[in-house]
């Protein structure tokens, strides 16, 4: 599952929401990935190309949405985003399998607009190109 920015600074603020979300599987296992310097959604669909990934891919845009239509206070962008992915985890759900291991990952993350009143993507600072990947395995089965 693709979740479009789900960046760094939201690792922790979310992992409670993702264990709700994802209570089917076992409690995440965590872990740290370097993207291309185009932190955009294009140039991540161009390196899972080139990686010829073949997997089904699920992918969720509500952060991004989020990020956009943020102003600069971080609680209220956590709390938006955390309602919103559990809005649109309804609909995925239904299509995910929980007897299968399952990867959450981001294209990219975000920060803070210069000018501080909101958050923006697409550069190549640490907080754009570090993301978490939650391996996430079905219960009963060692992840």
């Amino acid at each position: 599952v693709l979740i479009d920015a789900l960046g760094l600074v939201l690792l922790e603020p979310l992992r409670p929401v993702i264990g709700e979300i994802f209570s089917a599987w076992r409690a995440p296992r965590i872990s740290f990935a370097r993207v291309a310097r185009d932190t955009t959604t294009d140039g991540c669909y161009r390196q899972l190309l080139q990686a010829e990934v073949k997997h089904p891919l699920e992918k969720l845009d509500v952060v991004d949405q989020q990020i956009h239509a943020a102003s600069a206070d971080f609680d209220e962008l956590v709390s938006r985003v955390g309602v919103e992915l559990r809005i649109a985890a309804r609909r995925l759900l239904t299509r995910l399998d929980p007897g299968l291991p399952l990867l959450l990952f981001a294209d990219h993350g975000f920060r803070l607009d210069p000018a501080g009143r909101g958050y923006r993507h697409g550069g190549d600072s640490p907080l754009e190109r570090l993301v978490p990947l939650w391996f996430l395995a079905p219960h009963g089965r060692e992840g």
